[in-house]
């Protein structure tokens, strides 16, 4: 009778399960599982947006933090004692020959000073008669000139670059270097590669793009930047 009694308890079990009429405590016991399982999801899900919210939190924390890194480095720059004796270099030669002899006596340092680059290589296989002083001091001119134009140049490129890649936007950049400074640049510059590129015929396509992206930058024409400077030494009247 035993074995009789547990097919009859399995069987009955067996049905109620393909019914859905369990006794209350199983019932209960699969309910609280159901709804546990329910939670469970929930939580998962919760956790899940939890994440994607503080990795984006994150990201934009970070992005910030280096676009104040980046913004601090452009004034740190500018201020360095190599940019502002550049500045002052290229004023005192505009001021000292004026600004429409300034593009052509740049020039004819600069041509100086790489004559004797090249004099000195070939020096050994043609003697060549000694500079007088006066001449080398000219050609030392000459060489700080073009070192002046170079970094000025590149600090430019630094500021299209960032604007360019996203990391510095065009609000800040208008804030510092600001309007004024960048036109002040520019004033400096333009003149040196137009004389440049007819002199030498270099075409310096890199430099016209990057004196035109800082004129969109800062919104400037070229009427505007061919007018007179408020700027001396790097630092402007309006900007100070």
């Amino acid at each position: 009778s035993s074995p009789l009694r547990k097919s009859i308890i399995i069987s009955y079990h067996h049905r109620c399960s393909l019914c859905g009429k369990l006794p209350s405590g199983t019932s209960l016991l699969i309910k609280n599982t159901r709804k546990m399982g329910r939670c469970t999801e929930s939580l998962a899900i919760i956790v899940s947006i939890s994440g994607v919210i503080s990795s984006a939190l994150y990201t934009y924390v970070y992005f910030v933090g280096q676009r104040a890194t980046f913004f601090n480095e452009i004034q740190t720059h500018y201020a360095s004692t190599e940019i502002m004796g550049s500045f002052d270099l290229l004023e005192d030669l505009m001021h000292t020959v004026g600004s429409d002899k300034y593009p052509e006596e740049f020039v004819r340092l600069k041509t100086l000073a790489r004559k004797q680059e090249i004099g000195d290589l070939l020096a050994e296989e043609k003697p060549t008669a000694t500079p007088t002083p006066r001449e080398l001091e000219l050609q030392s001119l000459g060489q700080r000139l073009d070192i002046a134009r170079r970094r000025i140049f590149y600090y430019l490129v630094k500021l299209s670059s960032l604007e360019k890649l996203g990391y510095v936007p065009t609000e800040m950049l208008r804030e510092f270097p600001g309007r004024t400074r960048a036109m002040h640049a520019l004033r400096l510059l333009q003149p040196l590669v137009d004389a440049s590129r007819t002199t030498y015929g270099l075409p310096m396509e890199e430099h016209l793009q990057v004196l035109e992206s800082i004129r969109s930058i800062f919104n400037i024409t070229i009427s505007e930047q061919q007018g007179a400077s408020s700027c001396f030494g790097g630092k402007c009247r309006d900007e100070l």
